[in-house]
């Protein structure tokens, strides 16, 4: 078995049509199609276990304002970024945790999408478009929103320049900003959104997202929200071995995580495997990591 690194998802989807590979290891929502099409090739779907989001930099002024975050979620059209983008690849987020992941079922719901209520909390919050610009502003301040992404999850691009069109819908200007390295990016301070996709199933229990992305100081807390609610329901979850107990805690987590906007989620993209018909044993794809490979993975 040959293991090949190739980051580009084109050259990964030529080398599976013309046999130098096997196994593609993500393919792209844009080239799905195209496989499947191919009389020799097949594209196989694993469940979604990644979310798709957006940090919110609360240390600065404007999103400090729950009703501004709650604007932004609003105003988010999610069921056309997973046609539009995603090209059905994907399924619409309403939390932090794909239901793979932790099934909440219609506990948590999250954010509608409602662009007249969006601009209806930015009013409330006080913002008007007093120059007649076609922005909000406050106090003098025109309300704009730094968006940073990056190119290496190639998906994220075309849905930070979605959010800009549809926050340009309730007057928000949004300054979209490339970056090599997002991690370095969102550690400074010059950034009010950060573009980001995430494995949420990494230990496969919902109190390692909870901890590194949602309590306060946690490691991938990137945007520094904080909420009394979120840490102490994390710190129970944490402080029981009952399985039911700890879904229903995290679930609840959950809930306040959407109702404080401590980020947008957007979507669970699904995760697919160009795949040979020449392959046998593949079965059913274990999202993300090829590595967990069954003994009787083979090729005719």
């Amino acid at each position: 078995m040959v293991f090949s690194v190739l980051p580009d998802n084109t050259t990964r989807v030529l080398s599976l049509q013309s046999g130098d590979i096997d196994i593609a290891h993500y393919v792209a929502p844009e080239s799905v199609a195209t496989l499947n099409t191919s009389s020799n090739l097949a594209v196989a779907t694993a469940p979604p276990v990644a979310l798709a989001y957006m940090y919110i930099n609360h240390r600065r002024g404007p999103w400090q304002d729950l009703r501004v975050r709650q604007a932004i979620a609003q105003a988010v059209d999610r069921e056309a970024l997973v046609r539009a983008v995603m090209q059905g690849q994907a399924i619409a987020a309403t939390g932090p945790f794909p239901p793979s992941v932790l099934d909440c079922g219609s506990r948590v719901k999250g954010q509608p999408f409602n662009p007249g209520q969006a601009r209806q909390l930015l009013a409330q919050a006080g913002y008007q478009d007093s120059s007649g610009d076609g922005y909000l502003d406050k106090d003098g301040q025109t309300l704009v929103m730094t968006l940073v992404t990056y190119r290496q999850r190639p998906e994220l691009v075309p849905i930070a320049e979605t959010i800009q069109a549809s926050l340009k819908n309730i007057c928000i200007k949004v300054e979209v900003r490339m970056v090599e390295n997002i991690n370095n990016a969102l550690a400074q301070s010059d950034w009010d959104g950060g573009m980001y996709f995430n494995n949420m199933a990494t230990t496969g229990d919902p109190y390692w997202g909870l901890s590194q992305f949602f309590v306060t100081g946690g490691p991938a807390n990137r945007g520094g929200f904080s909420s009394a609610k979120v840490d102490a329901l994390a710190q129970q979850v944490s402080q029981t071995s009952l399985r039911q107990t700890r879904q229903q805690l995290a679930c609840e987590a959950s809930q306040a995580v959407v109702d404080e906007v401590a980020t947008v989620p957007l979507l669970y993209p699904n995760f697919n495997y160009g795949v040979s018909r020449q392959v046998t044993g593949f079965g059913s794809p274990h999202p993300f990591f090829l590595y967990f490979l069954d003994s009787t993975l083979g090729k005719r």
